[in-house]
Order: C-alpha cells, then sequence, then structure tokens
C-alpha cells in the first residue's frame, strides 16, 4: 500500500519534469520565428516585382534572412541541455520523495499499527473459566495421558502426585511419586511429599521408607519445613518424644511467629513436653472429643443415613444423541455454597437406565460430604468426550428441588441439552 501511494504522488510530479518546458518554449518560439521570417521573405519578393530594390539587394537581403532562421534553427543544442537538465532534476525527485517518506515514518510514524494484534484463541474445554472441581479432574487426567507418553518428566509425575493427593486418590500418588523419585534425586520437597503420602496409604505408619525418604529430604535441605515437621510427628510416633521436640523448636525458627502452622507445632511441642514429664498432653482432651465426632459421622455414614440413592433414566427423545460408550455422571451438590460435588459417580450411557448410591465414600474433600448437608441437589449428565467439564452439547438432567440426605428412590430423567 505504502509503495502504491509514492507511485501515485511520483505520477503528479513527475511528468511535468520529463516534459520539458523549455523544449515547449523553444517549439512555440521557433513556429513564431518561422512565420516572421515568411512573412519578411513575402515582402520583399513583392518588392522586387514593384521593383523597389533590385535583383542584388533582393539576393542579399534574402539571404540574410535565410541567415537568421538558420541560427534560430540550431539552439536546438542548448535547448537539449535543459531538457537533460529536467530529466536530471526527475530522478532526483523520483529517488528523493521515497526516501524522505520512509524516513520520516521511521522517524514518526508507527509500524506496529500496520498489523493489528490477533485476536486471542479460542477458549476450549478446561481452558479459562472458574476452577471447578470438573475442571481440575479433567486438567489431572490429561496431565496423565501426557507423562505416559513422555515418561521420563521428573516434575511432572511429581505435579501429578500433588494432584492425586488434593484428590485424595492416594494410591495413584504414590505410583507418580514413585517415578518420580527414581528421575528427581535431589528435590527435597518432592520427597516429603512422597513421605508424606506414603505415610497416609501405610496407615500413617512413618516406619520404612516413609522415615528414609524424609531423613533423604532433611540431608538435601536440613531447614525443609516439611521435612522437620514430619521428622518430628515421626519420633514422637515413635516415642522418642525428646527428638521430636528437637526438629520442631528447629521448625519454630524458621516459621514466622504468627503463621498458624506456628501455633501448631507449639501445641505439638508443649504434648511431646508433657508426655517428657509423665503428664496428660494438653490436646488430648481435644482429640477425644474430635475422635468421638468422628465415630458419630462414621456411625451416621454406616447407617445409611449419609447417602442418596434413585435411578436415571433418559429421555427416549434423546435416545437417537447417544451412544453406548458414552459417559455418564451423576452427581450431588449442596443447593447452595461452594460449587464442588459432595459427591461423583461414574457410568457409561449403555448402563441405563442406573441405580446409583451417593455416598461420603464418594466425597472429593474431607469437608464437603453428604453427611455434613441436610439436602442436595442431585444431577446427571451425558458426555461425549468423558469430561466432567460442561460442554457444548452435554445431556443433562436433575432434581426439580433439593433431597433430603438419606432420601431413597430419586428419579431423575435426563431430557435437556446443553447448548
Amino acid at each position: 500500500m505504502a509503495g502504491v501511494l509514492l507511485a501515485v504522488a511520483l505520477l503528479f510530479v513527475l511528468p511535468p519534469l520529463l516534459r520539458s518546458r523549455v523544449k515547449r518554449e523553444r517549439v512555440d518560439r521557433k513556429a513564431s520565428n518561422v512565420s516572421i521570417y515568411q512573412d519578411q521573405l513575402a515582402e520583399l519578393e513583392a518588392d522586387l516585382k514593384t521593383g523597389g530594390i533590385s535583383a542584388e539587394q533582393y539576393a542579399l537581403s534574402k539571404a540574410e534572412i535565410e541567415r537568421r532562421l538558420l541560427e534560430d534553427v540550431t539552439t536546438d543544442s542548448t535547448d537539449a541541455v535543459h531538457s537533460a537538465s529536467g530529466r536530471v532534476a526527475a530522478a532526483v525527485v523520483g529517488i528523493a520523495i521515497p526516501v524522505i517518506a520512509v524516513l520520516m515514518y521511521r522517524a514518526l510514524g508507527e509500524p506496529e499499527g500496520i498489523n493489528p494484534p490477533p485476536p486471542p484463541p479460542p477458549q476450549h474445554a478446561g481452558q479459562g473459566g472458574p476452577m471447578t472441581p470438573e475442571r481440575i479432574m479433567e486438567m489431572v487426567d490429561n496431565l496423565a495421558m501426557r507423562l505416559e507418553q513422555n515418561p521420563n518428566d521428573g516434575q511432572g509425575w511429581a505435579m501429578l502426585g500433588r494432584s492425586y493427593v488434593a484428590l485424595q486418590r492416594y494410591t495413584e500418588a504414590v505410583a507418580a511419586f514413585e517415578k518420580a523419585s527414581n528421575l528427581i534425586t535431589d528435590d527435597a520437597q518432592m520427597l516429603t511429599d512422597y513421605a508424606d503420602v506414603l505415610a497416609l496409604v501405610s496407615g500413617k505408619k512413618f516406619d520404612g521408607k516413609p522415615m528414609a525418604l524424609i531423613e533423604k529430604a532433611l540431608q538435601i535441605d536440613p531447614n525443609n519445613i516439611k521435612g522437620l515437621a514430619l521428622a518430628g510427628s515421626a519420633a514422637y510416633q515413635s516415642r522418642d518424644y525428646r527428638q521430636a521436640i528437637v526438629y520442631w523448636e528447629k521448625l519454630l525458627q524458621i516459621l514466622p511467629p504468627q503463621m498458624p502452622l506456628a501455633q501448631r507445632i507449639n501445641n505439638f511441642i508443649a504434648d511431646a513436653r508433657a508426655m517428657v514429664e509423665g503428664r496428660t498432653p494438653p490436646s488430648q482432651m481435644a482429640a477425644a472429643q474430635q475422635a468421638a465426632q468422628q465415630a458419630a459421622q462414621d456411625g451416621q455414614a454406616a447407617s445409611g443415613g449419609a447417602q442418596v440413592s434413585g435411578t436415571v433414566t433418559l429421555s427416549p427423545a434423546l435416545a437417537g444423541k447417544v451412544a453406548p460408550g458414552d459417559t455418564l455422571f451423576v452427581f450431588a451438590k449442596a443447593p447452595s455454597g461452594p460449587p464442588m460435588p459432595l459427591a461423583v459417580m461414574r457410568a457409561q450411557a449403555k448402563d441405563l437406565p442406573l441405580k446409583f448410591a451417593l455416598n461420603d465414600g464418594m466425597a472429593m474433600a474431607p469437608m464437603m460430604r453428604l453427611s455434613r448437608f441436610p439436602e442436595v441437589m442431585i444431577s446427571a449428565k451425558i458426555s461425549k468426550s468423558g469430561s466432567a467439564t460442561p460442554q457444548s452439547g452435554d445431556l443433562v438432567g436433575s432434581t426439580p428441588g433439593p433431597v433430603k440426605v438419606g432420601a431413597s428412590g430419586v428419579q431423575l430423567t435426563i431430557d435437556k441439552v446443553t447448548p
């Protein structure tokens, strides 16, 4: 576009320079002089016929007129010089205009404005939007599939292990951390995370490999916060209360005093000192109360109170939109509050009509369970992609209103298509 505009500008400037004004003036002057000389020759011939001049005078005067006419004709060479100078000027102008225009644009213009920024890429499923539990589950599954194709990514396995811990998939977390520890040997934080989940699946026992991992982590980083905390817990568990105090007091020197963890560590130290001195630990009564509450909740779940059961069916109008291998999800959510499901069940469309039973064992987080809510909303979804994240084209259905926890025989129909 810039080249076209410069060409148009030069079309207005160069032609007048190439058509020399001097040349036009020469042509006009020559034509005028020839006409004058012709008139003079006509008058001279008339004088000769009337006898006003002799033949000798006529010949001399005619020769003089012809000489002057010849001198005017020889001025072509001078005009050619002027024409050449016009071409030189045209060449200078033809070069100067583009060069000056480009230099001024580089100094004053904004080249980036020629190309506008590209539009943002379209958001795909799992990108953008709120960080819902369904989206987190999908991201973790995607990471696991990527690591199967690239099994030498140690940091990726460590990230997958931490993600499984967050989702309470502890056995899978142990396997992921095992692969990470085979690839990474000098990451103290990864080793303590591995030890923590390994002890968890071993009944919260630190004996054996968990303690070996903790000791290795503290050799790499003696001030690792989680390593010191776990080392103190392991020593306390093995009734080495004095060593537990050593670990925890070192940890207190690292933690800011206002940090909540610092207060908990102080409480642990108080319990350990009480055990060394043969006194009842200050937290013993609180622990007993918590155990009683947990037992009550477990008893409620065992009696079937923390459960909702029923049947999911598919509307006949949508039967043609479903394939047998499509994924079927059944969710229980709080009627108001956080969007995290309280319980999730996964099946396939071929299982419809599906008898479902949602309970505390299907919770995604300990504090978000059915037994903690009097009522819940039950919904179901059929996904072509197998993703728990809501997508256009999903087939969905939900109860018309909340149902009481402990209800059975709940009827749920999938009868809508997500736009």
